[in-house]
């Protein structure tokens, strides 16, 4: 029971100005693939941001659902932390 497999939310904000988005969003899904099973991928595209983030005043959005064992969720949270390409990321438990 204690590494049965969970329901995650993942918002992921890059900024703009990155010039390969493409190539920064394919290393995030590997690197989702790595810890989780991608369920659902969806493109919220280009949106106002509540507050400038790093001087950005826009962003673009991506949202997945995943399933995974919560301690890899933690491995997947450390690379996002220090991916400098991303602005912000939200990882939300589904119950």
């Amino acid at each position: 029971m204690k590494n049965e497999e969970k329901n995650y939310e993942l918002t992921v904000i890059f900024p703009l100005t990155l010039k390969e988005k493409e190539k920064a969003r394919e290393e995030l899904k590997k690197e989702i693939e790595k810890v989780a099973k991608i369920e659902k991928e969806t493109d919220w595209g280009e949106k106002k941001l509540a507050y400038p983030i790093k001087k950005n005043e826009r962003g673009h959005f991506y949202f997945y659902e995943l399933k995974a064992n919560p301690e890899k969720i933690k491995t997947l949270e450390e690379w996002l932390k220090l991916n400098e390409n991303i602005l912000r990321y939200l990882i939300v438990l589904k119950v």
